[in-house]
């Protein structure tokens, strides 16, 4: 639990700047490749489809803490 508006501030912040970040980082890579092949995104897709399927319970998690209970 956060104790201090200053420590909720402080967390905003981070999570703010981390979000920068990885935004930054999507761009850099859509200018290096804007145009991949189709078996490349066919790799990431698949790849993707991987990752959801081994973090569904955490996807599951966050959202329900997110917007309720699914159901």
């Amino acid at each position: 639990m956060i104790e201090s508006q200053t420590e909720h501030d402080a967390l905003e912040s981070t999570a703010v700047a981390h979000m920068t970040q990885v935004f930054e980082a999507q761009q850099e890579a859509f200018s290096l490749e804007p145009f991949p092949t189709l078996d490349v995104r066919l790799d990431r897709l698949v790849r993707l489809r991987k990752m959801v399927e081994q973090g569904s319970e955490i996807i599951v998690a966050a959202v329900s803490q997110d917007f309720g209970q699914l159901q």
